[in-house]
Order: structure tokens, then sequence, then C-alpha cells
């Protein structure tokens, strides 16, 4: 019963693993919650769901570092040097950007 899986909350799919405790297994994940409520959706018998609990994690600092995450189709895409002259605008953003920009 140990090993990985994944879980959907609000729609975004959540990494999750099986911890040993003294009670049997506990199932464990984090996600930031964006919204101002959480919706769960749990595909067992409501009898098979001993106890949920939520925990608030301590607040993250900001980095001084900025990040640009990129979320796109195959257009952001990094294609492999078989597949040249062909990019995604992703693979090439960077040339856009200088280290003094920040």
């Amino acid at each position: 019963m140990t090993g990985q899986g994944c879980l959907l909350v609000n729609d975004v799919k959540i990494d999750k693993e099986w911890l040993r405790d003294e009670d049997g297994y506990t199932q464990s994940f984090k996600f930031a919650a964006i919204e101002d409520r959480l919706d769960f959706e749990i595909p067992v018998a409501y009898e098979a769901l001993y106890e949920m609990t939520i925990t608030l994690l301590p607040k993250r600092t900001p980095s001084e570092d900025l990040s640009i995450f990129l979320i796109s189709d195959s257009t952001v895409k990094t294609y492999d040097l078989d597949q040249s002259p062909m990019a995604g605008w992703g693979q090439v953003i960077h040339r856009f950007f200088f280290r003094d920009c920040g």
C-alpha cells in the first residue's frame, strides 16, 4: 500500500504518497489553495474515510529571483536537436530576457 499516485483538487493534479504511521497508512499531499474554497470529490464509500485533516503550511517568503512558468501546448515545447530548426517559443524565450531586467 506504499507508493505514489495522484489526485485532483480544484482540477489540479496533486502528487500524493502513502505514509506508514501507528494507526495504519496516511495519505499525504501538499497543494497551494488559490481560491476561497476547496472542493473534494472522494471516490470511495464515505464509510471508508476515517478522518480528513487540513493543515496550513507556513507562509513562504518570496524569492529575490524572478520565475516565469510557461503553460501551453506543443508551441512551447523543447524539441530535440534532430528536429532542428523546429523549436517551440518556450525553447527560445530566454533570448528576450537579460539578467538586469528584474
